[in-house]
């Protein structure tokens, strides 16, 4: 069982794919499967990549009509950040059509943000030879293909850490993607984009890479580390020198070898 889920009866309707118009979603917000663009340059803003555990496939979730609630901590703090998020899950046949689907929603509290949908036509044995894959997201109807595919979609979100903006409520984005893979829908939370120099989020998108925030824990370590390995390295060219000076050419070699080395990690560490 996924850490970051647990269950309630369900009261969300994902909707079917047949009753909803097939359209190529176009906005902004949502991207197509692959790499994201280049890291954006903007200063002030950054993003907080989620584990794993916030990839929710289909068949992490035991039981069919049935709601599961997001722990939405997505900065580390141990406080929610996104209360209300849920994921839901529904799945049937019909005989008469040789059919069965299987189907996912996202939703925080009453809105639906994506629905992604498997469908698979039947020889009448129950085996499949057939499927259509449905993604929608941000109500905008069902996009319809033959292959597997993905789409993206941003949720506003007011957070609060004290290690961010000093503690003032902070608005921030979190980039969704909703998947309908060859053999099971999936929903995945991607990121959490926010500026960390302003409480405003301004010209975020879904399109880029932004740089991984760090706590000031985290970059004092760091950059206490970079001054440790700075210092070694120049240490050891100093030795170097003083080798070099008494003829032990071997000796030099090896100490600016790894005198090099120490500052390679070093310059590896800097942002």
């Amino acid at each position: 069982m996924n850490p970051h889920l647990s269950t309630e009866k369900s009261d969300t309707e994902i909707p079917s794919p047949r009753l909803a118009h097939s359209r190529n979603w176009l906005a902004g917000s949502a991207i197509a499967t692959g790499a994201m663009a280049a890291t954006n340059a903007s200063a002030g803003i950054v993003q907080i990549t989620q584990d794993s555990s916030l990839r929710i496939p289909f068949s992490s979730l035991p039981a069919n009509e049935v709601k599961f609630s997001i722990e939405s901590d997505f900065t580390g703090d141990g406080l929610a950040d996104a209360p209300g998020l849920n994921v839901s899950k529904g799945s049937g046949t019909s005989a008469a059509l040789n059919t069965y689907f299987k189907s996912m929603a996202f939703n925080q509290e009453n809105t639906l943000y994506a629905s992604a949908v498997i469908v698979a036509n039947t020889n009448g044995s129950g085996a499949p030879f057939a499927k259509l894959f449905y993604v929608s997201v941000n109500q905008s109807g069902f996009d319809t293909q033959s292959q597997p595919f993905s789409q993206s979609f941003l949720i506003g979100v007011n957070f609060r850490d004290n290690r961010i903006n000093g503690g003032t409520p902070t608005d921030g984005l979190l980039h969704v993607r909703a998947m309908a893979t060859q053999d099971e829908p999936i929903m995945e939370i991607v990121r959490l984009i926010f500026d960390d120099e302003s409480t405003i989020l301004i010209g975020a998108n879904a399109e880029d890479t932004y740089t991984e925030w760090e706590s000031p824990a985290a970059r004092t370590a760091r950059l206490a580390l970079i001054a440790s390995l700075e210092n070694k390295a120049k240490k050891l060219k100093k030795k170097a020198a003083q080798a070099k000076r008494k003829g032990q050419t071997a000796k030099a070699k090896r100490l600016l070898k790894k005198s090099r080395s120490f500052l390679k990690r070093a310059q590896s560490l800097k942002r």
